[in-house]
């Protein structure tokens, strides 16, 4: 469940100046907008004034600061259009996409200088990895967004560090909500609107707490793509189901190396098909296997 907390917000009409430009009315350094009051609440307090740093080539570089500390509440960030500049309409966690045209990286900050979240916009619209922090320092939240929905695994976590749940989406939608995940164990999961759900995510962990392989269950059998990794987090295996069926390419990593590839190769209908190509850790090709409907036909050493 997000909060969401909107700010009324006072605009700093900025005279023509010596030294501003004929095109936009303000001065490096000078203040833009500000919220003109405090909205507390046992999580957040928004009391900042936003700076005009200066003219960019993607729009207008500014920086918001706290009113009471002058500490910063954000890095620079870009805002692409000029009527933005001047606006502040803040929603916490989740700003719709409408609201500000903001692009490139954007962070802020607790007023005790620790990071709140943090990620990437284009053009007023969330994209990539997303990440949100108690003022305490503790991960609160992280996931993706694509072009401004909530894409893929979503995890939470509580104030103490403890996993609180994780939650799937698919184009902005939720699939998926799962909370006291035990090891091989598929949850029972139900959506927010109390409809059935018929697609779940099967996670599984170990004895220690580390995620080891994580795939969609579509009415109780495997779909879409499957990943596991070795107990430091390193990815291990990569591939994709069709039908509870392993399906199309398939990949293994040396651990030392995540992104070193150990073994590639297809699946057609849950057996191994064509041929399987493996390398060293240093991605030399050391061996070839073909296969037939699941059935070694061939092997070649090449070292």
């Amino acid at each position: 469940m997000f909060i969401v907390v909107f700010f009324s917000v006072s605009i700093v009409q900025a005279e023509q100046k010596e030294g501003a430009s004929s095109i936009f009315p303000w001065q490096e350094g000078q203040i833009v907008a500000e919220t003109d009051s405090s909205h507390d609440t046992a999580l957040f307090n928004y009391r900042v004034y936003r700076l005009f740093l200066k003219k960019v080539a993607d729009g207008f570089l500014v920086q918001e600061l706290y009113k009471d500390s002058n500490n910063k509440a954000t890095d620079p960030f870009v805002i692409e259009k000029m009527e933005d500049v001047t606006r502040i309409p803040y929603v916490y966690y989740t700003m719709p996409e409408s609201e500000l045209s903001i692009t490139g990286t954007y962070t802020m900050w607790y007023e005790n200088g620790i990071k709140m979240q943090d990620g990437n916009y284009i053009s007023g619209k969330k994209d990539g990895l997303w990440t949100r922090w108690f003022d305490t320092g503790q991960k609160n939240a992280e996931g993706m967004y694509k072009l401004g929905k909530l894409e893929g695994l979503w995890r939470m976590w509580n104030i103490d560090g403890s996993n609180m749940n994780e939650t799937f989406y698919k184009n902005g939608r939720l699939e998926a909500v799962l909370s006291d995940i035990k090891e091989d164990q598929k949850s029972k999961l139900s959506s927010l609107n109390g409809n059935k759900m018929d697609r779940n995510i099967w996670l599984v962990w170990d004895e220690n707490g580390h995620l080891k392989s994580q795939v969609m269950l579509v009415n109780g059998k495997k779909e879409g793509t499957w990943v596991s990794w070795d107990d430091r987090g390193k990815r291990e295996m990569l591939g994709y189901y069709k039908n509870d069926k392993r399906e199309g390419v398939w990949k293994t990593f040396w651990l030392d190396d995540a992104e070193t590839k150990r073994s590639e190769g297809n699946y057609k209908n849950g057996k191994k098909e064509g041929i399987w190509i493996f390398w060293d850790k240093y991605g030399n090709k050391i061996k070839e296997e073909h296969y037939n409907q699941g059935k070694l036909t061939n092997r070649i050493n090449l070292q």
